[in-house]
C-alpha cells in the first residue's frame, strides 16, 4: 500500500512539473519580452562583470559605462571618448553574442549607428557648401532640378538649411519596402508630397529630409550618395560600413526586448539603400569618434552650434531633441554643461553622440531599444551624467 502511495506521489509530481513547464512555455510563447525584461536586472549584473576600460582612460568612463547598462539598458555597449589633446579612449561591456559563451564585446564589435549617420551626411552637405558648389540657402527644387514643375507651391521656399534642421515640413514615408517609397527611387514625385500646415516655420524631425539630402548630394556629384561619402571620409578603411537586412560577421546581437513590435522572430526589412543617408551606416564608438574628430578638424561653419538664438528663440536647451541645427540639437545638462548631441535608433540599437564646448568627444553605442525611448527620460538621464561627470 506505502508503494503504491509513494507511486502514486511520483506520478503527480511529475504531472505537476509538466503543467508548470506547459505554462512557462506558454507564457513565455504568449509574452516572451515581458519575461525577459523582468529578468533584465539579473542579466545586467552578469554584463557587468566583463566591463573593462583601455588603461588610460579618466576614472569617470568606467561609472558611464556602467551606467549604460542600466539607463539606456543595453546589456552590451561601447563608449568612446577623444579629450582635448585628441587621445583617445574607450570602455567595453558585455558580449557580442551569448553571454560567457561568445566573445567579449571589443573596441571593435560593430554596432548600428542609426540617426547617428545624419551628421555624417551634414558634414557632406557643409564640405559640398565650402567647396561652392551650393550654399545653405539654395532652393530644393533648383538642385533637384524640378523648377518648372512645382507652381507657387511653398514646395519652392525649401532650401538646404530647411532640410539639414527638420523645418522642411516634407510628410512621408522613409522606412518600409521599396515599392512604398518615392525617395530615392522617383524624385520627381515630391512634388506630389503634403507639407505639415507650419512648414519653414517649426522643427518636426524628419527622416524623410535627410533622404533627400542624400539625393541633393547624389545630383551634386553625380553618383550614389554611398559612393560619395564614401570618397569624402574613406569609411571602410575606418571600419564604417552600411547597414542591411543581414548582420556582419563582425556585428554584435541584437537586443528586441523593449521593441514592441520586431523581434527574433520577425526581424525588421527595411530599405537600407534608402536610409543610406538618414540611418544607415553601422561601425564601432571609436570609428565613429575618429571620424568626426576629423570632420571637426574641417571647421565647417554651422556644424556645431551654441546659442540658442542661431536656431530660434522657441527652442529650450535644457529639453532634448528641441534646439535643431545643421546636424546636432543643443543641449544644456543640469549642472550648465553644454552639448551638441545626436541619438540614433535603429530595432535592437541605439546610442549618442555628445561634443562639449572644448570640441572633446563622447559616442555610446549599445545593442538595445533603451526602455520609453521616445519620453527620453533615459537619454536625459544619462546626459546629465556626463555633465556631472565632468564630460
Amino acid at each position: 500500500m506505502g508503494k503504491y502511495n509513494f507511486s502514486r506521489v511520483k506520478i503527480l509530481f511529475w504531472i505537476t512539473v509538466l503543467l508548470l513547464c506547459g505554462a512557462g512555455a506558454n507564457a513565455w510563447i504568449l509574452d516572451y519580452k515581458n519575461i525577459l525584461r523582468k529578468i533584465y536586472p539579473l542579466s545586467a549584473s552578469f554584463s557587468l562583470i566583463s566591463t573593462r576600460c583601455n588603461d588610460a582612460a579618466p576614472d569617470w568612463m568606467d561609472k558611464v559605462i556602467r551606467r549604460s547598462v542600466w539607463e539606456p539598458r543595453a546589456l552590451s555597449s561601447q563608449i568612446a571618448f577623444i579629450d582635448r589633446v585628441g587621445q583617445l579612449h574607450h570602455c567595453e561591456v558585455g558580449w557580442s553574442d551569448s553571454p560567457f559563451v561568445s566573445e567579449s564585446v571589443n573596441q571593435e564589435t560593430r554596432f548600428r549607428y542609426g540617426s547617428m549617420t545624419k551628421p555624417i551626411t551634414s558634414a557632406s552637405i557643409l564640405l559640398s557648401v565650402q567647396e561652392g558648389l551650393f550654399s545653405l540657402d539654395t532652393p530644393l527644387v533648383e538642385l533637384l532640378n524640378i523648377e518648372n514643375e512645382i507652381g507657387n507651391s511653398k514646395l519652392g521656399r525649401i532650401k538646404v538649411k530647411h532640410l539639414m534642421a527638420h523645418q522642411s515640413g516634407l510628410k512621408g514615408k522613409a522606412f518600409g519596402k521599396r515599392e512604398s517609397l518615392w525617395c530615392p527611387y522617383n524624385m520627381s514625385n515630391i512634388v506630389n508630397v503634403r507639407l505639415s500646415e507650419r512648414a519653414l516655420e517649426e522643427t518636426s524631425y524628419s527622416n524623410l529630409g535627410y533622404c533627400v539630402l542624400g539625393e541633393v548630394l547624389s545630383e551634386v556629384y553625380q553618383r550614389g550618395y554611398r559612393e560619395t561619402v564614401e570618397q569624402l571620409f574613406e569609411l571602410k578603411n575606418r571600419g564604417i560600413l552600411f547597414a542591411g537586412n543581414l548582420n556582419e560577421a563582425d556585428e554584435v546581437w541584437h537586443d528586441y526586448r523593449y521593441n514592441s513590435f520586431y523581434g527574433e522572430s520577425y526581424l525588421p526589412r527595411f530599405d537600407y539603400g534608402a536610409v543610406s543617408a538618414t540611418a544607415g551606416m553601422t561601425g564601432s564608438a571609436s570609428a565613429y569618434a575618429l571620424l568626426l574628430s576629423s570632420i571637426l578638424d574641417k571647421k565647417l561653419p554651422g556644424f556645431l552650434h551654441w546659442e540658442q538664438r542661431e536656431i530660434g528663440a522657441k527652442c529650450d536647451i535644457k529639453k532634448i531633441r528641441s534646439c535643431y541645427g545643421a546636424a546636432f540639437y543643443l543641449f544644456q545638462s543640469q549642472n550648465g554643461r553644454r552639448f551638441n548631441v545626436k541619438e540614433g535608433y535603429m530595432p535592437g540599437s541605439a546610442g549618442f553622440i555628445a561634443v562639449n564646448e572644448e570640441s572633446e568627444i563622447f559616442v555610446w553605442l549599445g545593442n538595445s531599444d533603451t526602455l520609453d525611448a521616445v519620453k527620453g527620460e533615459g537619454m536625459t538621464a544619462y546626459l546629465n551624467l556626463l555633465g556631472r561627470a565632468g564630460f
